[in-house]
């Protein structure tokens, strides 16, 4: 599966700015609740 640029962008600063070191921990941020609050006004903004 690929994904947009923008997608992997966004993704890898909301990890950084959650705490996380790198995305490899993606499984762990899915559930955190920070970039949950995040990705629900992100997905409200393109709908």
């Amino acid at each position: 599966m690929q994904f947009p640029l923008a997608d992997l962008l966004r993704q890898s600063v909301y990890s950084r700015i959650a705490g996380y070191e790198d995305v490899n921990d993606a499984e762990q941020l899915w559930q955190d609740p920070t970039f949950r609050l995040l990705r629900l006004q992100t997905s409200q903004r393109s709908a």
